[in-house]
């Protein structure tokens, strides 16, 4: 059974194939008509997202008639005796463009605040051609910063247009990230796409617009690709029966020494060395998190015998200490990178205080939590058929488990079970695919026609919910031209030393001035509990400290966010605009459709 599941499979969607099409429809073809009908239903949306369930309320019926075809045509060529790289390569590249591209295509403009502040990081960091560390937390890890600001100038690259199109580029980098992860799991075309399939479709943790994690994460892939093959090893002989015949010490050598590495050429394997190694510095110097991911698999992977270079675990070791202690050292000393948190504090700060909301919001936060939910369901699956079949191999299933291990020692924001959920994805969806997999064995009840109707299913539910959970935050954290444009006249408007006030996230702004104004953001500075006028009194006081004074910026975006999130708060934006409003020394000196931007004066313009 394990030699026919594991070295002879084919999708079972063959089955749904008439005789006369299977290998002589024009798959091609066929997907990019998908892809052309989705790009055109995503084009026709308009922005604002008027709608508290995100993006998916609003994609016209030609989108998701797009999807289905895309779906379909990888559904088409997995029936195949013979997966075709190229053309599954076009298809799920189309796939990937149309899912994780729907709102750059719908709106023309990056999505999330953070998007926009990392083009202002990059701008500074190359400004001033020096990194300092005192500035806040990215310049303790600006290697990615650094490495785009160095694309940017070679490329002549327009800034606002690469972070556009970041999440489509970075989806690609993340799948064959995922095809060298599977493919160092198993041999088989077949089991290698439908992974990637399930991975495109189930990724819904939208960390792939421009960021370190972006970048980082590829970068792990690709290193944990490496450990699993070329730096891999096999043991001779378990050590449970090592131990059992020799005892505990000498049965624990005789385990560790009948280990043999995969990759026989001693060439590859230092080649391969040197590269996990460089991307262990580049993933080091531009992501806080990442590293120890990739710690906790290297360690993993050795102290289990299977990696065949044991010295790299203190080496990388070694150089997390020292980048922590040297170029980290200012936010380390404020900010623990890794803390043991209660159970209570991990669920408040990872569930409990994302839960609330509208009523299309908390249907968002249900999607995701069940795609989460589906993936893993399927992933366990596959560990039990692998596990009936004699498949013996427990590196995925750790790999698998590892990081949800990891977010009691780490808030992260909040975000730390989401980004758990990111590093276990590629494991999850290698299982996932073993149900959707046929054998040679007919004994079943459930006949391959039906399970290919699962395949199809699961696809359809996957394509409805990486939209719904991806984007379920679309009414506020994308935004209008309108917004853009008041963003730009902010700028316009302020000189040097000016404070920049907007009442919540998200705002896009910080993509240029970085460092050369305070920037306040008043749901950080006010309570719950602080009044409209007593929050606006501290915006004055803020405008009086400083040298220039507030620009003080209502957008539509910010409303939404705060009454979509349920921000539960005695002030709010209407109450700020009506405190503002009343201020005989603040004016109204910009205004359109979605944007208001008051100028709170400091104390010397006041003695003018």
């Amino acid at each position: 059974m394990a030699d026919t599941l594991l070295t002879r499979p084919t999708t079972v969607v063959e089955q749904m194939m008439p005789r006369q099409l299977r290998g002589r429809v024009p798959v091609i073809v066929l997907a990019v008509a998908g892809a052309a009908l989705a790009v055109w239903g995503a084009s026709t949306v308009n922005a604002p997202i008027a709608s508290d369930y995100g993006l998916v309320a609003v994609l016209p019926a030609r989108f998701w008639v797009g999807v289905a075809v895309l779906n379909v045509a990888v559904a088409i060529q997995l029936a195949r005796p013979v997966v075709r790289r190229p053309d599954i390569v076009v298809t799920l590249g189309l796939l990937v463009v149309v899912l994780y591209g729907a709102a750059a295509i719908a709106t023309g403009t990056p999505r999330t605040e953070v998007a926009w502040r990392h083009l202002g990081i990059m701008k500074a960091l190359l400004g001033t051609g020096t990194v300092n560390p005192l500035i806040d937390g990215y310049f303790n890890w600006p290697g990615f910063f650094a490495g785009l600001g160095a694309l940017l100038q070679v490329t002549h690259l327009p800034p606002v247009a690469l972070a556009l199109v970041a999440p489509v580029l970075n989806g690609l980098l993340w799948m064959l990230g995922v095809c060298l992860v599977v493919r160092a799991l198993t041999p088989q075309p077949h089991h290698i796409w439908l992974a990637a399939w399930l991975f495109t479709l189930f990724n819904w943790i939208d960390q792939d617009y421009l960021s370190p994690q972006a970048f980082a994460y590829f970068s792990y892939l690709v290193a944990t690709g490496l450990l699993l093959h070329t730096l891999a090893a096999r043991p001779g002989t378990t050590l449970r029966s090592a131990v059992s015949e020799h005892g505990l010490r000498e049965g624990w050598w005789t385990w560790w020494s009948s280990r043999t590495p995969v990759e026989r050429d001693p060439r590859r394997r230092v080649a391969g060395l040197w590269v996990v190694v460089l991307l262990s510095v580049v993933i080091l110097v531009s992501h806080q998190l990442t590293p120890f991911f990739l710690l906790g698999t290297v360690a993993l992977l050795t102290v289990t015998g299977r990696c065949w270079t044991p010295r790299l675990l203190p080496v990388l070791g070694a150089l997390i200490v020292i980048w922590l202690t040297t170029g980290a050292s200012a936010y380390l000393g404020g900010h623990p990178v890794l803390f043991v948190q209660s159970a209570h504090e991990v669920t408040s700060a990872t569930v409990q205080d994302r839960i609330r909301g509208t009523a299309g919001h908390l249907h968002v936060i249900d999607v995701r939590f069940a795609m989460t939910l589906g993936v893993m369901a399927l992933a366990g699956l596959g560990v039990l058929r692998l596990w009936r079949a004699g498949h013996r191999d427990f590196r995925p299933v750790m790999l698998m488990i590892f990081p949800f291990l990891m977010v009691p020692l780490q808030s992260y924001g909040g975000e730390m079970l989401m980004r758990a959920t990111l590093f276990a994805l590629p494991f999850a969806a290698y299982y996932a695919a073993v149900p959707f997999l046929r054998t040679e064995r007919r004994n079943g009840r459930v006949t391959r026609q039906q399970v290919s109707v699962v395949v199809l299913v699961v696809a359809a539910l996957g394509s409805v919910g990486v939209i719904g959970a991806r984007y379920g935050n679309a009414g506020f954290d994308t935004f209008t031209a309108d917004e853009i444009a008041g963003t730009q006249a902010l700028y316009r408007l302020a000189t040097p030393g000016d404070v920049l006030v907007t009442p919540a996230h998200p705002t896009p702004w910080k993509y240029r001035g970085y460092l050369d104004h305070d920037y306040v953001v008043l749901t950080e500075q006010c309570g719950p509990s602080t009044s409209s006028d007593d929050c606006y009194q501290m915006v004055v006081d803020r405008a009086k400290e400083s040298t220039g004074g507030a620009l003080l910026m209502f957008t539509r975006a910010t409303s939404e966010a705060m009454r979509i999130q349920g921000e539960q708060r005695d002030w709010s934006t209407d109450g700020l605009q009506s405190s503002v409003a009343h201020d005989p020394l603040a004016r109204l000196v910009y205004k359109n459709r979605d944007v208001q931007i008051y100028r709170v004066p400091s104390t010397a313009e006041m003695g003018q």
